[in-house]
């Protein structure tokens, strides 16, 4: 009799499509830089930051979480497999878009974003105006 094999099949191809949506841990690249900007009070702005990736790190995004007159950019990358066969140093040294809706208050906000290879924070500023030039650049 072949009943057996009929029953299981759902249940192998459950798990097999399960399997498909699992993601790797994600880990902060490091930090080398961060834009500053001027930006319209509501406006959508993009801030670049140039990230120092480890071998083992696929491609960067960017999470953002503006507090008050902080602005914390977040990049982050899925770590598929473990950093100690990676060489010292970046790998790869994109630079990453992070979109987000500039404050409705005109006023200079501080941009943070963590750089785990310094365990400390890179800086920039948005400047958010109705008649300043418009413009963004790295130091």
């Amino acid at each position: 009799m072949r009943t057996g094999w009929v029953g299981a099949l759902p249940v192998a191809m459950g798990l097999a499509l399960a399997s498909c949506d699992t993601k790797c841990p994600t880990e902060s690249p490091g930090v080398d830089k961060v834009q500053s900007c001027t930006a319209r009070p509501g406006a959508s702005v993009t801030m670049s930051v140039h990230v120092c990736q480890k071998c083992n790190q696929g491609t960067a995004t960017c999470q953002v979480d503006v507090q008050g007159s902080t602005i914390q950019l977040d990049p982050v990358s899925e770590a598929c497999t473990d950093s100690s066969s990676c060489p010292p140093g970046c790998s790869l040294t994109p630079t990453i878009a992070c979109t987000f809706t500039a404050p409705s208050v005109e006023g200079a906000y501080d941009v943070i974003v963590y750089d785990p290879a310094t365990n400390s924070t890179r800086t920039g500023t948005l400047t958010v105006s109705a008649t300043e030039p418009l413009a963004c650049a790295f130091p």
